[in-house]
């Protein structure tokens, strides 16, 4: 039965014979063997041999075997007069029945017919095969991509984002949007933005975790009216020095996610804020609109029309560099309302690309043409209202923020104590290992078991946590004596602070 199989089929792929045999095996179980378990255990056990052989043949483990027929080989032309006689041959009916045919033109015609519906129904069954086969490709492939999980107004935006036509989204989301919503977890999510950013020579971007979060879950426009957050150009500024880098966070936040470790109502809460940075000089203004437009390609791709109206402007901007210097330092608020009439503007524009259902037709695309913004600055008439999120207290709105309802001693406490905070001081030359990691707490290094923990700076007091590890404190800090940059810490200090910061996480 293998024999006629693999003669049948025409081939010497290793893996086509595989199902070939699984198919004949099969075959010849439910025609010849039902009932018979001993006879059935021989034929799964030939096949079995055979696949074995096959996929060492195919995989190289082994030698393919030649078998060379010998038409003058007496034993073999027996061999064939006997299957001829046993096999081929239809045996002779008895009684009413139609004879069989006995002339070979006959026997071969019908041995004809039934190879070839043999071959048909085989190859039907290696078609079905390979259709198993790729349906389980795509749904492993459907299972990565995390587009497909999200609302489908996140890929309508996306698509009418990367077109440059003003008829017909784009045909699929860039690539490299794809790599972004292709990671398994949040965490990875933000390191593949890292990664992307510094392939486009903008490593020194920096984000919260919090945005590459409400991206990942599809959020692209402001969660408020009026106030930037999500895609928005005040979520991605320069790192600051000595901050820990992206690529690193991102890492520590996957393996939280990917291990199983719970997450503290705080931690979760942490995670998901996002941090608005306004620009008040000239160089933080374009340096934001560059990282605005490097998104703007990861996540649109390089030909969105967004991505062009914003490198149009940064031309502008360092053309004009001058004037708009000037204007920074006339206004205070200039480049906070340069960055949001571009941001306001570019979440008007993505929402129309967000409800552009049938065609893009109704995409204004003119919406993100900055030049008019130019013009307005060159000819001195620029001017731009900001939401009330951007307003700074005066000292009379402070005055009036004044607690009248609490006592004039607790009163006088309260708003000593606010003062008090509102003049602290930030560590100049913090350590990075001394830093406070992203999953943890300040609680942890205020806890009353933990105080005695802090190593002493000298007879008088501590080593100021606050300070080394959180990067800022207070003026009358009890701790003030230990209120110096890293280079300034003894070597034998320094070893005390990594026990101390050993102990307290161990302790977490």
């Amino acid at each position: 039965w293998l024999k006629n199989a693999i003669l049948v089929e025409d081939t010497v792929c290793p893996f086509e014979l595989i199902l070939v045999s699984h198919q004949a095996s099969g075959d010849f179980i439910q025609n010849h063997c039902e009932g018979d378990q001993d006879l059935q255990s021989e034929i799964k056990a030939h096949h079995d041999a055979f696949v074995s052989w096959a996929w060492g043949v195919g995989h190289g483990k082994i030698e393919a075997l030649r078998l060379l027929v010998r038409p003058d080989d007496g034993e073999l032309k027996a061999h064939e007069v006997e299957i001829h006689a046993s096999a081929i041959l239809p045996p002779v009916t008895v009684g009413g029945g139609v004879p069989a045919p006995t002339d070979t033109a006959a026997v071969m015609q019908q041995l004809t017919a039934s190879l070839s519906k043999t071959s048909e129904e085989t190859a039907n069954a290696n078609q079905l095969a390979r259709e198993v086969l790729e349906l389980k490709r795509e749904k492993e492939e459907t299972s990565k991509n995390r587009l497909k999980k999200l609302h489908g107004t996140v890929t309508t935006l996306i698509r009418n984002a990367a077109s440059n036509d003003d008829e017909r989204p784009a045909p699929n989301v860039p690539e490299s949007c794809q790599r972004f919503y292709k990671c398994e977890s949040a965490g990875m999510a933000d390191q593949e933005l890292t990664y992307q950013f510094q392939e486009r020579k903008l490593g020194d971007v920096s984000f919260a975790h919090g945005t590459v979060q409400q991206i990942w879950n599809g959020s692209y426009l402001y969660a408020s009216h009026g106030s930037p957050s999500n895609f928005s150009a005040f979520c991605f500024t320069q790192r600051a020095p000595l901050q820990q880098n992206q690529e690193a966070r991102g890492v520590t936040l996957h393996l939280i996610s990917s291990q199983g470790h719970s997450q503290t109502i705080e931690e979760i809460v942490k995670a998901t804020k996002q941090t608005v940075t306004v620009p008040t000089k000239y160089h933080e203004l374009g340096s934001q609109i560059a990282y605005f437009k490097g998104g703007t390609e990861i996540f649109f791709g390089e030909k969105c029309v967004l991505a062009d109206g914003l490198g149009h402007f940064i031309n502008d901007l360092e053309e004009n560099r001058q004037i708009f210097m000037d204007a920074a330092a006339l206004d205070e608020f200039f480049c906070a309302k340069i960055l949001f009439a571009i941001d306001f503007r570019a979440q008007r524009w993505m929402g129309q690309c967000r409800d552009a259902k049938e065609d893009r037709s109704t995409v204004d695309d003119g919406i993100v043409d900055f030049s008019d913004i130019t013009e307005q600055v060159l000819n001195g008439n620029f001017d731009r209202k900001l939401p009330p999120t951007f307003k700074t207290k005066t000292p009379t709105q402070q005055d009036n923020d004044r607690d009248d309802s609490l006592p004039p001693q607790k009163r006088s406490k309260k708003e000593e104590e606010s003062k008090r905070r509102q003049e602290n001081i930030t560590n100049p030359g913090q350590c990075e290992e001394f830093k406070m990691k992203d999953d943890e707490d300040w609680s942890l290094f205020k806890n009353r078991k933990t105080l005695k923990w802090r190593p002493a700076w000298d007879d008088k007091c501590k080593m100021c946590p606050r300070w080394h590890s959180r990067g800022d404190c207070f003026p009358d800090c009890n701790n003030a004596a230990s209120h110096v940059t890293y280079q300034e810490i003894p070597d034998e200090k320094k070893a005390s602070y990594r026990t101390y910061l050993k102990k307290l996480r161990k302790e977490a």
